[in-house]
């Protein structure tokens, strides 16, 4: 089993607030963009959906910063979206919206991948 981590940055006090938020603190995710000629089954997918991702790496950049943690930029040469089924963990931490989905997709057998 993978350990996952959260990804998400807290702004500091002088960073300006993303565009589009509420105005208020929040997390900011990096970004990338998947194309459907490049992993098909990305298209059947919604905004909002989760899904896993596995993805081959290269690190191509390396930079240490002034708090001495390491930060690496890589160029994903690789990446195939995981089966859909979701663990019992994973479904705890979910809202109830998303489990209403989750739960769906099991009933009605949209596993298409």
């Amino acid at each position: 089993m993978v350990k996952m981590n959260d990804m998400g940055t807290m702004p500091k006090e002088t960073e300006a607030i993303p565009v589009g938020s509420s105005g208020k603190k929040e997390k900011y995710y990096p970004r990338t963009s998947l194309s459907s000629d490049k992993l098909p089954g990305i298209e059947d997918l919604d905004i909002g959906d989760k899904i896993k991702l596995c993805s081959v790496a290269k690190i191509v950049g390396k930079r240490e910063q002034e708090d001495g943690k390491v930060e690496v930029e890589v160029e994903t040469l690789q990446c195939g979206i995981m089966d859909d089924k979701v663990s019992e963990d994973e479904y705890k931490d979910m809202s109830e919206e998303e489990k209403d989905k989750a739960d769906e997709k099991e009933v009605m057998g949209e596993n298409k991948r």
